[in-house]
């Protein structure tokens, strides 16, 4: 055999190993690359779940709930601890009951407002008595030099039975900075009376057939 020859066998040789190791790692990269999809299709599912997780957190609802019967946990240990007599001082699960309580209302709130001026404006809410019956007034004060409230003069509509577009008007004047609410509610032949401050319970009242239980806060200004 003479070199051309040679040459031509050797250089088929070669394609033909060349060939088959293409068709080899075609193969393998084949194999490879549903696996690789996989684990991206498993991290996507991972992300999907972390999503649903802040979902339910950012929803608030069972956070939310948790707090307030771990707030009303604590007050409730609270007046327990300064009052050992009220041993029948209903539990954080028949206080939150009360507060969730469709019937609830609330007895007045205050809400003080910093407005773009950098003044404070405190708009007040209250329940009083009508010559009908029970009807709801609207005060409003703006803070002086030294932080002393001077009431505003309203308008007779504005004043009593407010409408909601009215009491928007003015609770949307600026940033809510303090927020006072007083809430009631009769249930189980009991009428608990609710104080917040920045949603933080101050006070509970509860009177019944038994008597008056009152607790309130030491901090409570």
């Amino acid at each position: 055999m003479n070199l051309k020859k040679q040459f031509l066998v050797i250089f088929s040789l070669s394609l033909v190993v060349l060939f088959i190791y293409m068709f080899k790692w075609s193969s393998v990269e084949s194999i490879l690359t549903p696996t690789s999809k996989t684990i991206n299709h498993t991290s996507n599912s991972g992300e999907e779940s972390l999503i649903l997780i802040k979902d339910e957190i950012n929803s608030g609802d069972s956070i939310s709930h948790n707090a307030e019967t771990t707030m009303l946990k604590g007050f409730r240990d609270y007046c327990l601890e300064q009052f050992p007599e009220y041993e029948d001082f209903p539990n954080e699960t028949q206080l939150l009951s009360a507060l969730e309580n469709p019937d609830l209302k609330k007895v007045w709130t205050n809400t003080h407002l910093q407005l773009p001026d950098g003044d404070v404006l405190r708009v007040r809410v209250f329940i009083d008595d009508g010559p009908n019956g029970e009807i709801q007034r609207l005060a409003v004060y703006k803070e002086d030099e030294v932080g002393f409230p001077v009431l505003i003069e309203l308008s007779d509509e504005e004043k009593t039975n407010p409408s909601p577009e009215v009491l928007q008007k003015y609770l949307s004047m600026g940033e809510t900075i303090h927020l006072e609410e007083a809430l009631s509610v009769e249930q189980n032949n009991e009428e608990y009376f609710f104080e917040r401050i920045n949603g933080e319970i101050v006070r509970i009242d509860i009177t019944s057939d038994r008597g008056l239980i009152n607790c309130q806060s030491l901090d409570t200004p």
